[in-house]
């Protein structure tokens, strides 16, 4: 466990950087870099907020920056380029921001007449092809990813990506929107989600095929599964779980305003004007077999909150859990906005990490057809008769009392539930060492609460992916909510360790598992650390999987912006 230190002035995290580093760059290697690492480490993420004398106003909008840490033999170096996507292109040829982003409004493109100007008012601003959110590495070939319909194959060895690298994935499968954390299984296929904005919008989970020779990349497409919108406005999500059997789906009470998104060229609101938080609403878990694509019936719910990034889901003796870092309110969105940030404010101020667990197998006997329309029958011709008997297909004989009817409820959810109140305080959860809860509702939909992972907040975590993704699991590493720090999570004995260094920020840890690793937490995790002094370097922190301790460091004399999401690629 680290001390107490002074905490860094966040408002410089914030600012356009200057200059790329587009030729590989020999950093200064302090302590020792372990000789069995060899591959690059690849961030993402805004880097630059200014263009002309134009300034984005959201950390979403900023014109993505790619980096590149090779590791090999014990050296690093490090590059950077902006990603040349249409975006990026089209702002700085107009010196100024044309394209509109999550929290920015474009202005008119002066390449276009008076006319046209005016008709693009009349258009839904749609975002473009700034991907600066993630990485999809499939087959020998890396995307940058965001939240739009757009990716953009990049080169792994300089960052380029040209104009035949723009991909629209909705020319693939059916989604105006997909998130930047698809999951990866160990056969290479790929699967995400994404949005149908229609008459009825539905949530398609894409399950996308390793790529062959020979095969059109097209036909590796597909939807597995779509999901009909709970409500009227499709929900905000940024990722989503897998376990071995099932996708995880959770959609929230933050939902896209579907009639603000068709009035926004008009109104000349960006993205965020679009989201509406209703906090009243409960916030709904979904099922999905990864086989078959056959929605799970049963109903899961909890109280409203917040999420971006789930942090691993899994099965356990007839239960699925899921954790991720959750918010009680839209603060955290709110914090986003570059007015905030360089005054200092945390962005990820108020996470909590979060277990919930859904028991799979709910007692089918009340959620029966047949035993519901034999009994509609009953209450409707003897409600009022003092005792009877009457038979339900498939059950016993039961006596019915009038005076004790009270406790009988029917609603109709998907299909009619029959409930009674001491069904209701029924825990269904059965694992050990755990404080959830899972209790059928009146309405027949299994209600959660969870359990804190951490007393310590944080957010931006990964685990050890390739070995325990979709698995029963012990370790989580992320950036502690204050972003003053790492923090390593032992969620079996919730427990926690931290590193920390004086006027520093650390970006999201990413777990490197060692040759022959023995146990989950046996090898290294590598964050790029950014520095409030600029008279001190930046650095690449390489610390021990197991004691959490700093092993080495590459310090880079280069500016680097805070980022996003990154991943390691062996052998690169």
């Amino acid at each position: 466990m680290s001390v107490e230190t002074e905490k860094p002035d966040l408002r410089v995290f914030w600012e356009s950087v200057q200059e790329e580093q587009p030729e590989p760059r020999q950093t200064k290697i302090r302590g020792e870099i372990p000789k069995w690492i060899e591959g690059s480490l690849y961030r993402n993420g805004p880097g630059l907020f200014e263009i002309g004398k134009d300034s984005f106003r959201h950390l979403f909008d900023g014109m993505a920056l790619l980096h590149r840490y090779h590791i090999k033999d014990g050296q690093v170096t490090y590059q950077s380029q902006f990603l040349r996507s249409d975006s990026y292109n089209k702002n700085m040829a107009a010196n100024r921001i044309v394209c509109t982003e999550f929290g920015t409004i474009g202005h008119p493109d002066p390449c276009r007449n008076i006319f046209q100007r005016m008709a693009s008012h009349f258009q839904v601003p749609t975002p473009g092809d700034n991907c600066m959110v993630n990485f999809m590495h499939r087959g020998d070939e890396l995307f940058a990813l965001s939240e739009s319909q757009y990716i953009r194959k990049i080169n792994k060895e300089t960052l380029d990506s040209t104009k035949d690298d723009k991909i629209n994935i909705s020319k693939y499968v059916a989604v105006n929107t997909a998130t930047a954390h698809p999951h990866c299984t160990e056969d290479g296929t790929h699967f995400n989600l994404g949005s149908s904005v229609g008459v009825r919008c539905k949530y398609n989970i894409v399950k996308i095929e390793p790529p062959t020779d020979g095969a059109p990349d097209k036909r590796r497409w597909s939807v597995l599964c779509s999901i009909l919108a709970s409500h009227r406005n499709p929900s905000y999500y940024h990722s989503f779980g897998m376990t071995e059997n099932y996708i995880v789906f959770v959609e929230q009470p933050l939902f896209i305003n579907v009639l603000k998104t068709v009035t926004s060229g008009i109104r000349r609101k960006s993205v965020d004007d679009w989201l509406e938080y209703r906090p009243r609403k409960k916030t709904l878990f979904h099922l999905v077999d990864r086989l078959t694509g056959e929605h799970v019936a049963t109903k899961y719910a909890a109280n409203a909150f917040l999420f971006f990034h789930q942090i691993n889901a899994y099965e356990e003796d007839g239960h699925v859990v899921v954790d991720l870092c959750c918010y009680d309110s839209t603060e955290v969105i709110r914090r986003g906005y570059l007015e905030s940030l360089r005054k200092g404010l945390s962005p990820s101020s108020g996470v909590e990490g979060r277990r919930f667990v859904l028991p799979l197998n709910v007692d089918k006997v009340w959620r029966t057809p047949d035993l519901v329309r034999e009994c509609l029958k009953f209450l409707w011709r003897n409600v009022w008769s003092g005792v009877q008997i009457f038979n339900f297909r498939g059950a016993n004989c039961l006596k019915i009392n009038r005076f004790i009817l009270t406790s009988l409820i029917l609603c109709i959810n998907d299909h009619f539930v029959l409930q009674g109140t001491d069904r209701r305080s029924d825990n269904l959860v059965t694992l050990p060492n755990t404080t959830c809860t899972a209790v059928i509702s009146r309405s027949g939909t299994v209600f959660c609460t969870p359990e804190k992972l951490s007393s310590e907040g944080f957010e931006m975590p990964q685990i050890n992916y390739g070995s325990y993704n979709g698995k029963p699991y012990q370790y989580i590493y992320a950036v502690r909510g204050d972003c003053q720090g790492l923090i390593k999570v032992d969620v079996k004995n919730k427990t926690y360790k931290s590193w920390t260094e004086e006027g520093f920020v650390p970006s999201e840890p990413v777990f490197v598992e060692a040759p022959s690793a023995v146990c989950e937490d046996d090898g290294v995790v590598l964050s790029a650390v950014v520095n409030s002094d600029p008279d001190k370097p930046n650095f690449l922190v390489v610390l021990d999987g197991k004691d959490f301790t700093e092993i080495g460091r590459a310090e880079i004399d280069h500016q680097i912006p805070f980022g996003t999401h990154g991943l390691f690629l062996p052998n690169v």
